[in-house]
């Protein structure tokens, strides 16, 4: 139960980090954004890659550091479930971006979340060593 506590979690830090920034975004680059929500500034459209990267590496790191063991795995399905999100939103939001930058969020969205989780083992093993 610890476990999907933690995927749980994982995927909660990351909704709230990518839902944040593109808050924050839409805020400070309102010129970049038609009425629709469609993004019309490659620049913006690489801040929000960007941002989206390290939401999920956020997410990997606190799917890895809740986890009661095996932080890397953890934060593998954290991954493999904001693929799946990233790919549902991907298509329900098709217009607002072009095809390269949804591709890209699906390529970046695994190796992103294991980065966190390698964040994560390290962390644990800094404060096992100073323990």
């Amino acid at each position: 139960m610890r476990s999907v506590l933690a995927v749980f979690a994982g995927f909660l830090v990351l909704c709230l980090f990518s839902f944040g920034t593109d808050a924050g975004l839409r805020a400070l680059l309102p010129g970049s954004y038609g009425p629709d929500g469609q993004v019309t500034s490659t620049h913006t459209l690489l801040l929000c890659a960007l941002a989206a990267v390290l939401s999920t590496v956020a997410g990997g790191y606190a799917a890895g550091r809740l986890a009661p063991s095996r932080p890397a795995r953890h934060a593998l399905t954290l991954g493999v479930a904001a693929l799946a999100f990233g790919v549902a939103v991907s298509f329900a939001m098709w217009s607002t971006a072009p095809l390269w930058y949804h591709v890209l969020g699906w390529v970046l969205a695994v190796p992103s979340a294991l980065a966190g989780g390698r964040l994560a083992e390290r962390a644990r093993r800094s404060a096992r060593l100073r323990a």
